[in-house]
């Protein structure tokens, strides 16, 4: 797992999570910081394509420092728990492992 997410980067990420998700004409509902993971509830519109926005989010946010993984995990099923999610992030990490051996 990646390291705690300090104050300052807390701050440049919900600064350029509010940014795009406006500017893509979407709603910001909620952003949370626990550790090491930041979750965002948003409505975005179905036309935005998704993945290119939150890869353009992480780049920017990283001219800062890098200090964002470049993985994420979008749902549009269900609002996962902060354990779902570090579950998620476990197993992808194992399948990466085995795929390199």
């Amino acid at each position: 797992m990646a390291k705690d997410i300090q104050r300052l980067n807390r701050e440049c990420v919900t600064e350029e999570v509010r940014f795009s998700i406006k500017k893509s004409k979407g709603e910001l509902e909620q952003i949370l910081f626990d550790k090491e993971l930041c979750t965002i509830l948003s409505i975005i519109p179905l036309q935005i394509p998704i993945q290119n926005l939150f890869k353009e989010l992480i780049c920017e946010c990283n001219q800062y420092g890098n200090f964002l993984e470049p993985d994420y995990i979008i749902t549009n099923v269900k609002i996962l728990s902060n354990d779902q999610i570090r579950k998620l992030i476990k197993l992808n990490q194992s399948r990466n492992k085995t795929r390199k051996s």
